[in-house]
């Protein structure tokens, strides 16, 4: 575990995980910190706690660190979830654009088509996706 292996970036990352499911965000916060401190730019780490602050509703923070993971590593569950905190904050064009990019990524992304349902009319990218021939 940690003891014998303190800097591991998996294990903060996954601790920080196990805690968030637990309903213990304090405690997930630490380790996503510490995870961050050993490696900042590791994007699933970055995700994972953009995830930590939007169930906080810390929702401009989660933002930022979710498009520090974008930067990173270009993965359609980045843009989806990008796009359900703009959806949430009510930024309805940055939305049906990550619902794109994250459609473009992976066009079968299921969680990614059923939440742009409301874009289909303005979005062909989004359209084909959801409608294919």
């Amino acid at each position: 575990g940690l003891r014998g292996n303190p800097d591991s970036l998996s294990l903060h990352n996954n601790l920080g995980i196990l805690f968030r499911d637990a309903g213990q965000p304090e405690r997930a916060r630490v380790h996503f910190l510490k995870a961050l401190r050993i490696r900042g730019e590791d994007p699933a780490v970055l995700s994972n706690y953009a995830n930590l602050l939007f169930d906080k509703r810390r929702t401009e923070q989660a933002k930022h660190y979710l498009r520090l993971a974008q930067k990173q590593q270009r993965s359609p569950v980045y843009f989806n979830n990008l796009a359900v905190m703009e959806r949430f904050t009510r930024e309805v064009l940055g939305s049906g654009v990550q619902f794109g990019h994250a459609l473009r990524e992976r066009p079968d992304y299921s969680n990614a088509k059923f939440h742009s349902r409301y874009f289909e009319g303005r979005s062909q990218v989004i359209k084909e996706a959801n409608h294919p021939r």
